[in-house]
């Protein structure tokens, strides 16, 4: 995709700790989508995704120093050029079991290339277990509980970051839901 005009973020923060944008001449994105999806036996589903892009300024000029500075060709903040997702789920009967894992790479925070203001690549797996009811009591209705568990290896991770400020990723977390269908 080529852009003109694209609203892109600076690498800045305003007093209120915003992201700051601006408006880049010209940009270009890049990029190869992969998906998949497998059911090798019943009960079993295997999902997967996969994107490699470049994402970079055509023509670009910073004056947030006061000098004109040329970004022609540097990575635009704020996109990886790698990512990856994948899922496994077994259901049989009423029981469900799945795990995720997704995966980030490396993305600066900057568009000056700037290598101390980069977010690490980041590898963080959630799962979940749950178990549905139909009839009895319910007549036609379907009740669902579902025990969900994010970031299961609690992971420390910086999952973005504008300039030289990072923020981190989700510790472990725990919910449990109901869900009843009517």
């Amino acid at each position: 995709m080529d852009f003109s005009d694209e609203i892109v973020k600076s690498g800045q923060v305003d007093r209120f700790g915003q992201p700051v944008t601006g408006n880049a001449e010209r940009t270009r994105h890049l990029g190869l989508e992969l998906s998949v999806g497998a059911e090798p036996a019943e009960g079993l589903e295997l999902l997967g995704n996969f994107t490699a892009c470049r994402n970079r300024f055509v023509h670009h000029t910073d004056y947030s120093t006061g000098a004109a500075l040329p970004l022609d060709g540097n990575p635009i903040a704020g996109f990886p050029d790698l990512l990856a997702n994948g899922r496994v789920t077994y259901r049989v009967g009423g029981l469900s079991l799945s795990g995720s894992v997704r995966f980030v790479g490396r993305q600066y925070t900057d568009n000056f290339r700037d290598q101390k203001n980069t977010v690490d690549p980041f590898v963080v797996c959630d799962g979940w277990i749950g178990h549905g009811f139909t009839g009895g009591l319910l007549g036609e209705a379907r009740l669902e509980t579902r025990l969900h568990v994010t970031n299961i290896f609690n992971t420390l991770y910086a999952s973005y970051g504008e300039g030289s400020m990072f923020f981190v990723g989700a510790e472990r977390s725990v919910y449990l839901g109901i869900e009843l269908a009517l």
